[in-house]
């Protein structure tokens, strides 16, 4: 059996393991068709154009562009992010088939046809549901506008760039897919399971106190600096990075205290908070990324709320950012959880019942998803006061910016919570299986 006929029968066989994947590509593929119609319809785009100059200080980009283009960026790193997880889900497998004699050519076509297969099966939906959104914004535009231009007319250019942006993601894919099986030997392959111990890898490391000063130094920002709706964003940018430092550097250092001072005989919190620690130590880059575009797409929502093409076009990408995220930080800590499956099934074996391990569970969850929401809630809290205070913004919309925020977060942290009771519960009742 050659080995495009083999990439096949495994997908087919492991589908489930490429589920979030091919949403993924399919929901980047969407969103690149989208931005790529509002960036090519002149009744779209925005009123302004690019203006250039001698330094970049002069050079002028209307924000509509700039954000479809930071979108449409964004969607294709969260593809390569995805790609990063679903290698790791099948590190045995290509270990397995290193052993039996393949090569790495071998192995890096065998993830690329994988890769196109998923591709190839997503592309016409992603289109479709690209096409069906671009003609519902276009209703919602062209009838507030007075435009008299069929809704279901979008830009050629649009499925052109989409198709040459899908192909250039395939070849990131490649590279990537190449390096990493390159990069790793069959050890480190058939590695099931982690420890809980995270390294430091920052080359320039700031003093802990620093993080804590900034995030409060974007507050005091947001509070004292001389109100216009713009203000904010740049409080925003600066307060959020620094929360990113306290979450991945300040709280594991509180976590341990608390551990070693008041919970150290407290067998639920002192297994929960450890767990807590390490998964936002490695899901701090996507937490953080979380909490700055909830903080920055609500400032930017209020900033262009009277100029309906630009308040769309933000609406469209903060939509699209939050539910990339969403299901990166899921897909992160269903791979951290699959990695738990042994320790939790040596914690029954120790004697911890099926009560206690939910327990574990549900408050490793709800602070994990809690952090999220407090972050960048206190930003935008901040944001929606002062704008009612100065009647730029009515209750009704602040209490809609202020419950985007909290909603999704709530809703993949009960997913995450089922994910992980049922995975843990299935270990202890069956026992571990390697497949």
């Amino acid at each position: 059996m050659g080995v495009f006929l083999f990439s096949i029968k495994m997908l087919k066989k492991e589908y489930k393991k490429a589920m979030i994947y091919a949403f993924t590509m399919m929901f980047t593929i969407m969103a690149c068709f989208i931005f790529f119609n509002i960036m090519a319809n002149q009744l779209l785009a925005s009123s302004e154009i690019v203006r250039g100059g001698h330094s970049w200080q002069e050079t002028y980009v209307p924000i509509t562009t700039m954000l479809a283009f930071l979108v449409i960026i964004f969607c294709c790193a969260m593809i390569i992010f995805a790609n990063h997880f679903f290698l790791s889900n099948k590190t045995k497998e290509l270990a397995i088939m290193s052993t039996s004699g393949l090569s790495f050519l071998d192995l890096t076509l065998y993830i690329f046809y994988q890769t196109i297969i998923i591709t190839v099966l997503v592309m016409p939906i992603g289109l479709l549901l690209g096409y069906l959104f671009s003609v519902l914004g276009h209703t919602i535009l062209y009838s507030n506008l007075n435009i008299e231009v069929s809704v279901f007319q979008v830009s050629i250019e649009a499925f052109v760039n989409t198709f040459f942006s899908i192909l250039s993601m395939i070849f990131s894919v490649l590279l990537y897919s190449s390096g990493y099986i390159y990069r790793h030997d069959i050890q480190f392959m058939l590695s099931t399971q982690t420890v809980n111990n995270y390294e430091d890898k920052r080359i320039f490391k700031l003093p802990k106190l620093f993080y804590i000063m900034l995030y409060f130094i974007g507050i005091v920002l947001m509070i004292f600096s001389e109100y216009s709706v713009g203000v904010f964003i740049f409080p925003c940018l600066i307060g959020i990075a620094a929360a990113g430092g306290v979450m991945s550097h300040v709280l594991p250092n509180i976590f341990s205290k608390l551990k070693q001072k008041k919970f150290v005989s407290d067998k639920i919190w002192l297994i929960s908070i450890s767990n807590l620690s390490y998964s936002l130590k490695k899901s701090i880059t996507l937490v953080s990324l979380y909490s700055i575009s909830s903080a920055v797409m609500s400032a930017l929502l209020v900033y262009q709320q009277g100029h309906l093409k630009d308040f769309l076009t933000i609406v469209i990408g903060y939509i699209v950012i939050i539910i990339l995220l969403s299901v990166g930080i899921f897909y992160k800590y269903s791979s951290e959880i699959m990695n738990r499956q042994i320790f939790y099934y040596n914690l029954y074996k120790l004697g911890y019942v099926k009560k206690q391990m939910k327990k574990i569970i549900s408050k490793e969850v709800i602070f994990y998803y809690g952090l999220i929401i407090f972050i960048p809630l206190i930003y935008i809290i901040i944001i929606v006061i002062r704008c009612c205070v100065h009647g730029n913004i009515g209750i009704f919309f602040g209490s809609i910016l202020i419950a985007v925020e909290m909603i999704p977060p709530i809703f993949v942290g009960v997913l995450t919570y089922h994910n992980y009771k049922n995975i843990v519960l299935k270990a202890i009742e069956g026992g571990i299986h390697y497949e």
